[in-house]
Order: structure tokens, then C-alpha cells, then sequence
């Protein structure tokens, strides 16, 4: 589900992880800290391998961070679900064949084909999604235009990778391995 693999997805490092900063002050702005850009290779990652984002700005297509490396291609998805949902405390994007082919039987959430990964558009259809009451209960969802990504989130990794896994034993009686 996070990895690279030189059979799929032109051999590049897939899915990544954010958890965002623990703030005293609840109306304030709050950075995330996200994997960095192809870092799905590694098996263990250091502090060189994750990035703050500090500022999201849709509108412009611009993502703003400090650190070592530059943050994921989804570092929009993932401020776009901690703007909406100021309860979120992570994010995960993972890539499940499974539960992408299985989406539909298990009626998952479904952001347009039309929304590629890392855009203004998926941004836009995340924040769409987002009003569903059906994303908020299942804690996810899966991205239409983004072969095999799907997105977890929650108010701890527990939460975020409770929904995961269960989904994904789901998908495994539908489509098996």
C-alpha cells in the first residue's frame, strides 16, 4: 500500500503519510508534516525523508513547506481534508488494486476520474467529497482519476488505519489476491 514496485506505476515510489502539528491555539492556521516525494522505497524513513507544510493555496496550484525534501504530489489532498475537517490528525494515501476494483461493490466514496492526482481539480473533489456524510463515516475514500489511490484519514492513526484495514479485508472477499 506504500512502496515502489518497477512493475507498477512506472517503477515510482507510491503513497505517503501526514500528521499535523499539535497546536494550543485551535484557530490558528496548522502546518502538517508529510512524507517527502518519492520516498516509498525506503524501509525506514529519517527525519531527511519528511517535510512541514505551511501553507496550501489551491487556487494557485502552490504548495509551501520547509524541510529536507519536497513534500508529496498529494500534500493538496491532504491540506485540503485538514482545512475542512479541523478535527483530523492524519492522512494517509495508499495505492490498493483491491480496493480501487472493489470500490464501487462496496459503495465507497468516489472522487471523478476527471480529478488527476496532485491537482487543483483533485483538491476541488475532495473538498465535494468531503460533504458527504457517507466519507466523514467510512474515514475514506477513493480517487477516481489516481489508478489504485485511496485515502484514509482520521482523528489519530488508529482511526485512519482502522478504516483502512477494513476496508481492505472487505475488498480481498470481492476481489481476491
Amino acid at each position: 500500500m506504500l512502496g515502489e514496485d518497477p512493475l507498477r506505476y512506472d517503477g515510482y515510489g507510491f503513497g505517503n503519510i501526514s500528521r499535523r502539528v499539535p497546536s494550543i491555539n485551535e484557530n490558528a492556521s496548522r502546518p502538517f508534516i508529510i512524507t517527502g516525494t518519492q520516498t516509498g522505497s525506503f524501509p525506514e524513513l529519517g527525519p531527511e525523508h519528511f517535510t512541514t507544510v505551511t501553507g496550501c493555496f489551491p487556487e494557485r496550484n502552490r504548495v509551501t513547506s520547509t524541510g529536507p525534501i519536497k513534500p508529496s504530489s498529494e500534500a493538496m489532498t491532504h491540506a485540503t481534508l485538514y482545512r475542512i475537517e479541523p478535527g483530523l490528525s492524519v492522512v494517509m494515501h495508499v495505492h490498493s488494486p483491491h480496493i480501487w476494483r472493489a470500490a464501487a461493490q462496496l459503495g465507497l466514496p468516489r472522487t471523478p476520474a476527471t480529478a488527476a492526482y496532485g491537482t487543483t481539480a483533485m483538491a476541488d473533489a475532495v473538498a465535494d467529497i468531503m460533504t458527504q456524510s457517507l466519507t466523514r463515516k467510512v474515514g475514506l475514500f477513493v480517487m477516481g482519476g489516481h489508478e489504485d489511490g485511496v485515502v484514509s484519514f482520521g482523528r489519530t492513526a488508529e482511526h485512519a488505519g482502522i478504516a483502512l484495514i477494513g476496508i481492505l479485508a472487505r475488498a480481498y472477499q470481492i476481489v481476491p489476491a
